[in-house]
Order: structure tokens, then C-alpha cells, then sequence
């Protein structure tokens, strides 16, 4: 008698480069190969993968399928692809943002195509854990949600914010710091004054980062 095994948990990742593909790669890990299926598409065209992912993953995710978890990053517009693909709507969805786009810098506040925002407001709406890679990250994007629906002529919407909000956590992003055991003098989370003393130990503070939402920059 042969059992043909069927994966439960659906990883799917509509960027898959950078911190996205790492994160998923330290997440494949410490998962038997029998436990998922994973989806990707390639790490190109950003905002391509953010418009048009979930109508390519609607089409590739198999019909006949066990999924109890679907895990995405929120380049995914996870409401969409759930619409698409309502036997998904039963999963437990859970989403990790690596960035926000309510915050996301640009020159000027009219060059922000509103759209993203939107995909990823949508998209917590639609999921039951939303993680992000820092507290700065979960606040900004909390805060900024009442403010990027105001913009929107002749609607109103209310409550918005109050619902997402007890879907979020913080998992701060996986840092293999026993690669740096021997030059590393700190890591890890310092609270307080023990924080500030660590940073004045330093000489030179060195940093590449214009903004970030990982909290590993400094």
C-alpha cells in the first residue's frame, strides 16, 4: 500500500531574494521536506511581484491539497489570493512583514502609489498572525493606518485599525550571531541604560542604512 503524502504547511514567497529568501531558508530548516511546499518568484521587479504574485500563485497552488498553514511575506496580497482561491480561506494565514508600505520613504508624500499600502491593510485583514521583524515596524505601520484611509474621497472607515491590531506580534528577524562569535564584543537585546552604555563604549558608529525596519542597523 503506498500513501502518497501531502505537505500542510503552504510557504509561498513573492520575492524571493534578500532578507525574504533568508528568512525562508532558516525557516525550510527546521522543517522536514515532507511538511511544506514551497512557492517562489524570483527577486525582480518588486513591484510587479507585489501586484500580480497572487494571481501567479493562484494558478500554481495545487487544487487537491492538505494546507492547514499558509505562511507569506506581505508582498503577497494575501486578500486577493484567498479570493481567488477560496479553499485556502480555512488555513491558518499567517504573514511576516519585512517593511511596511504606509511608511516607506519617498521623496514626496504624492509620489506614494497609495495601492501597496492598501494591499497590505487588506492583507491583515485577511490573515490571523501578522508578524513583524521589529517593534518599530508593528507600531509605524499601526499608527499609520487610520491616516492612509483618510485620504481616501467620499469613504470612511472606521475600526480598521482595531482589528488588526490583536493579530500582531513582533519576531524580530533571525540573526546567526556565532558567525561573528569571535569579533562581536554585544548582541542582543540591551534594555535601557545598559543599551546606552553599550553604545558608548564605541568609537565610530558606522552605518549604511538610510532607513530600515529590521532594528539590526544599529
Amino acid at each position: 500500500l503506498v500513501v502518497e503524502h501531502m505537505a500542510q504547511i503552504l510557504i509561498l514567497e513573492a520575492f524571493y531574494g534578500g532578507s525574504h529568501k533568508q528568512l525562508v531558508d532558516v525557516l525550510v530548516k527546521h522543517l522536514n521536506e515532507t511538511e511544506y511546499d514551497l512557492l517562489t518568484i524570483p527577486a525582480k521587479k518588486w513591484h510587479w511581484c507585489a501586484r500580480m504574485s497572487a494571481l501567479q500563485f493562484a494558478g500554481r497552488i495545487p487544487i487537491n491539497h492538505q494546507y492547514r498553514t499558509v505562511f507569506c511575506s506581505s508582498v503577497l496580497n494575501l486578500a486577493e489570493l484567498v479570493g481567488m482561491r477560496p479553499d485556502l480561506s480555512s488555513c491558518r494565514k499567517i504573514v511576516y512583514f519585512h517593511e511596511n508600505q504606509l511608511c516607506y520613504p519617498v521623496r514626496e508624500i504624492k509620489q506614494r502609489d497609495v495601492q501597496y499600502g492598501i494591499n497590505q491593510i487588506t492583507t491583515c485583514l485577511c490573515a490571523d498572525t501578522v508578524l513583524f521583524n521589529s517593534r518599530y515596524n508593528k507600531e509605524s505601520f499601526l499608527d499609520s493606518i487610520q491616516t492612509f484611509l483618510n485620504v481616501v474621497p467620499n469613504m470612511n472607515f472606521k475600526g480598521v485599525r482595531d482589528k488588526i491590531a490583536p493579530k500582531c506580534e513582533v519576531l524580530y528577524f533571525p540573526i546567526e550571531f556565532e558567525m561573528l562569535s569571535t569579533r562581536s564584543v554585544a548582541n542582543g537585546s540591551d534594555e535601557g541604560v545598559e543599551y546606552l552604555r553599550t553604545l558608548a563604549a564605541g568609537d565610530v558608529v558606522l552605518s549604511t542604512a538610510l532607513h530600515e525596519f529590521y532594528g539590526v542597523a544599529m
